[in-house]
């Protein structure tokens, strides 16, 4: 994603292109002329909730205003499916070993019934616990394999979502910040008076 400095970089250069003044660029974009004015000198940050209206003023895509590259997002959304293949290899080899463990252990509880009836009961019910822990090792794994496309759309979701809630963030301070300024020089001109 672009940041504030070459987003408003892109609308400049897209309203000089248009041929538009500040005062329309505001009224296309149902902003006040005063805002404009901020969000082009960079002082207040771009509104990103209001970037489609912008788009459709400049009749430009909001990719292209926001600088949302599809060969970007592509990239990191492969290094995800790298990522979690390489989590998932490794959730395998160790569910291997253990499966082989218990595989041992099983063997072992066989004999030992074999052996020894004293320990029958208990050795009976430790076989149908491993036993059970083996069926759901594979179901886990199963799951863990049928979530992955999921876990890959929600992790793109988090991070628009994070840097929105960033921005409006920094937009609210700034606008406090830009109030607080109206009212002291408002105050100054009425003490002045």
């Amino acid at each position: 994603m672009r940041s504030n400095d070459e987003i408003i970089d892109i609308i400049i250069s897209e309203k000089e292109k248009k041929g538009f003044s500040l005062s329309e660029l505001a009224r296309r974009t149902d902003i006040a002329k005063s805002a404009m004015s901020r969000y082009l000198n960079k002082t207040r940050m771009f509104p990103l909730n209001r970037a489609q209206d912008f788009a459709n003023a400049l009749d430009i895509s909001v990719d292209y205003l926001l600088g949302y590259n599809e060969e970007q997002m592509n990239e990191q959304l492969n290094n995800l499916i790298t990522d979690l293949e390489e989590k998932l290899t490794q959730y395998r080899e160790q569910y291997d070993v253990m499966k082989e463990i218990l595989s041992e252990r099983l063997q072992y509880l066989d004999q030992v019934l074999h052996e020894d009836e004293i320990h029958r009961g208990k050795a009976i019910t430790t076989l149908h616990t491993i036993k059970a822990l083996v069926d759901s090792s594979e179901e886990m794994f199963d799951l863990i394999l049928s979530i992955k496309e999921n876990h890959f759309k929600s992790e793109k979701l988090r991070l628009i979502i994070q840097s929105i809630n960033q921005t409006n963030e920094l937009n609210e301070l700034i606008e406090k910040k830009d109030k607080n300024n109206e009212s002291l020089q408002k105050l100054d001109s009425s003490e002045s008076q």
